[in-house]
């Protein structure tokens, strides 16, 4: 098992820096996933850098 929580720890991050990472990773899966269920058209600010299947 990795000893990821005390090698943050180690250099200086508290538990609630640990809790903040694990949940803006949360909300930003249910944002996309939420995102793709509802078909969200992406914003013309960003168009240029929509994702394309390979051809």
């Amino acid at each position: 098992m990795s000893n990821l929580p005390q090698a943050f720890l180690d250099v200086g991050y508290t538990p609630a820096n640990i809790l903040e990472v694990i949940l803006g990773l949360g909300q930003k899966i249910l944002s996309i996933y939420t995102n793709h269920i509802a078909g969200t058209e992406l914003d013309a600010a960003f168009s240029e850098r929509a994702w394309q299947a390979p051809t």
